[in-house]
């Protein structure tokens, strides 16, 4: 707090750069953990019939995602959030 400005935004650039950045893996774990689920889940029929995501690709998400690519973790994320509400509000 007793830093100028121009101060704390060397600092934080720097730091923003540096190779020991915080990452959260919170998001991992837990998909990780549901793995089981989460591929049931995408493999199910019945999700195969909602219009509202290209099902092809969800499928394609979650096979990359557990083989180890962690640029599916997003897609991943989203559709399983979204899936979960969406089957809230049904009732299924």
């Amino acid at each position: 707090f007793g830093l100028p400005t121009i101060a704390v935004y060397l600092i934080t650039t720097v730091k923003g750069r540096s190779e020991n950045r915080y990452r959260d893996n919170a998001t991992d774990v837990i998909l990780h953990r549901m793995e089981e689920f989460v591929r049931d889940l995408a493999g199910s029929s019945a999700d195969g019939n909602c219009p509202l995501y290209d099902h092809a690709r969800v499928k394609k998400a979650v096979e990359s995602y557990y083989r180890g690519e962690p640029g599916w973790t997003g897609i991943v994320n989203w559709w399983l959030t979204f899936e979960l509400w969406r089957k809230s509000l049904t009732g299924r």
